[in-house]
């Protein structure tokens, strides 16, 4: 990580009670504030002490790991490599790039592979999560996200005290340390045109060398998540998938292998044809039908109608 800047000293004295003891670390605070840059500051301070950390991308919108929509996870062990060059571990498909309506989506699939990294023996699990805190729906989002997973260290990134009624309800925590720290000096705010490019960018490389590949869903369990709740079945879906949805490609144990688009789906048949970058679909036992739509080259479509907000 690039240290040429002055690190904030608050920064610096969570990182030293972190690498003191280990256990869940959820950083929390607005769009454009530094969480992705103090995540990779504390996960370079703890691999340099040789500690098997986790980190869990749970920014369905502006991911670092995985491709956006999805949640994903890895180990890191020394010596560190750029997070960037990593393909996750773990990944659970929640199909938006926003988690509004899909709070249960995001929610589980965090505790999943926050579970999966612990039973993994890490030392640490750094858990990354979206910029949505204002308003009463993401304060109930992050309340339910933060007490379901008990983190041992909640680290506050605010410009003054604009997160207190969020973080009021574990204040007298016994088993929670709240760190409240100022904004990375690198923040940088990314207009709604930037952060798409950045998504746009994020789904073609994550299928640069995706093909497109044959899947009968005859045999298979389709679930499809919306932000009216969630159903099972294709009944909301008149006259079939639409091209170019997004979906998540899972094995028996509800596992995400990777994300596929639809290129093709024949009703008669009940055949897909879908874009992906998974060699074999054989482990493949359900599909989870996202809401959002892009196309081969990465270009966002928009939501899928049938489930728009």
């Amino acid at each position: 990580m690039d240290q040429t800047f002055h690190l904030p000293e608050a920064w610096q004295q969570a990182a030293e009670a972190i690498q003191a003891e280990s256990g869940i670390v959820m950083i929390l605070g607005a769009s454009n504030v530094g969480k992705t840059t103090l995540l990779k500051y504390l996960l370079e301070r703890l691999c340099r002490q040789n500690q098997r950390v986790a980190v869990v991308d749970a920014d369905i919108g502006q991911s670092t790991l995985g491709p956006p929509a999805t949640i994903s996870s890895v180990v890191f062990e020394s010596p560190l490599q750029p997070i960037e060059a990593l393909a996750p571990q773990e990944m659970f498909f929640v199909g938006s790039t926003s988690p509004a309506g899909y709070f249960l989506e995001v929610i589980v699939g965090t505790k999943k592979l926050v579970e999966w990294a612990v039973s993994l023996e890490a030392s640490h699990v750094l858990v990354d999560t979206t910029g949505w805190v204002r308003g009463e729906e993401a304060s109930r989002f992050k309340f339910h996200k933060i007490d379901l997973l008990r983190p041992r260290y909640l680290l506050v990134l605010q410009q003054g005290t604009e997160l207190e009624p969020l973080i009021r309800p574990f204040t007298d925590r016994k088993s929670l340390q709240i760190y409240r720290l100022p904004v990375s000096p690198l923040a940088r705010s990314r207009n709604q045109n930037e952060r798409r490019a950045y998504r746009e960018k994020k789904f073609r490389d994550y299928f640069k060398g995706a093909s497109v590949k044959l899947i009968s869903t005859r045999e298979l369990t389709l679930v499809s998540q919306s932000a009216s709740g969630g159903s099972f079945g294709l009944t909301q879906y008149r006259g079939g998938i639409s091209r170019y949805l997004m979906v998540g490609l899972n094995d028996a144990d509800y596992r995400t292998l990777a994300v596929g688009i639809v290129e093709t789906f024949d009703s008669q048949s009940q055949e897909i044809f879908i874009y992906t970058p998974l060699l074999d679909l054989t482990p493949v036992k359900s599909l989870t039908l996202g809401s959002l739509r892009v196309d081969l080259n990465g270009r966002e479509l928009g939501q899928e109608p049938s489930q728009e907000n």
